[in-house]
């Protein structure tokens, strides 16, 4: 006859077992998906985009194109007078991602011949957008670094049905790195400090977001200007997994801020 005490022992047997056969099984499938993710960085060392799918929007300037290379390990983003608010659309390029990510860059903003841009409203950043979107019906998520009003800044703005919304916040100059990080229907924005440490700067609840998005680097410039004047050198980009454990992702956003900084 087996006793209520015998049982206790092989109960926590099991828990145990459980435990350790869900750990190996999340841990397997991060390690199967930070692969896919990872693919798709990019360091930018060849002689031209590698595998970004390109938007050129709308030309607000004189029928010029945008200028997009790469050199030197670095891709360089000239785009002609446009910008990216409401139902407009300018410079894009994007990987197309599924599921959980962090997206992080390091991007250098200039004018095209002095060290600040001299047309204003000219910002480079990580656009998250869905691949459904139209003029008439844009759905995104932005964090950008450039100079509005002769200042340089952080650029957060969330559009839905294409109707943005947007804040401003000072930013340093020179290279600059900006990560989003999706969990969920959430969209974490986080910046370097000067400590060389990713903090959160904002977060975004976009549950009409779909599970499959276009990520990646958009530029545009000259919105209140006659002209463009802007150069957005990108040094990288880079994807990775979150590293966020199942049972954490529905918790607040500073618990979630330690796996989203460190994600490499």
């Amino acid at each position: 006859m087996t006793t209520r005490g015998s049982r206790a022992p092989r109960l926590a047997a099991v828990r145990i077992l459980a435990l350790a056969a869900a750990s190996l099984a999340f841990a397997a499938a991060a390690a199967s998906a930070a692969p896919g993710l990872r693919a798709l960085s990019d360091e930018f060392d060849g002689t031209a985009p590698a595998g970004w799918s390109t938007l050129a929007g709308d030309d607000f300037g004189d029928g010029t194109a945008h200028r997009v290379s790469v050199a030197n390990g670095a891709l360089t983003l000239v785009p002609v007078r446009s910008w990216w608010v409401d139902d407009k659309e300018a410079l894009y390029l994007w990987k197309q991602v599924t599921g959980d990510f962090v997206a992080t860059m390091r991007v250098r903003v200039t004018g095209t011949q002095t060290d600040d841009p001299q047309a204003n409203w000219s910002l480079s950043g990580i656009l998250v957008r869905d691949p459904r979107s139209t003029h008439g019906n844009e759905n995104w998520v932005a964090f950008r670094t450039g100079v509005v009003n002769d200042s340089r800044v952080y650029e957060r703005k969330t559009t839905l049905r294409s109707h943005s919304i947007l804040v401003l916040g000072s930013s340093p100059s020179g290279w600059v790195d900006l990560r989003v990080a999706r969990v969920g229907t959430r969209f974490l924005l986080l910046k370097r400090n000067a400590a060389g440490r990713f903090v959160l700067h904002w977060s975004y609840n976009r549950p009409d977001l779909p599970r499959t998005l276009q990520v990646g680097i958009d530029a545009f410039s000259g919105d209140e200007s006659p002209h463009a004047d802007f150069v957005s050198t990108v040094d990288w980009f880079r994807f990775a997994p979150t590293g966020v454990p199942p049972k954490l992702r529905g918790a607040r956003d500073a618990r979630l801020v330690p796996y989203l900084a460190r994600a490499t």
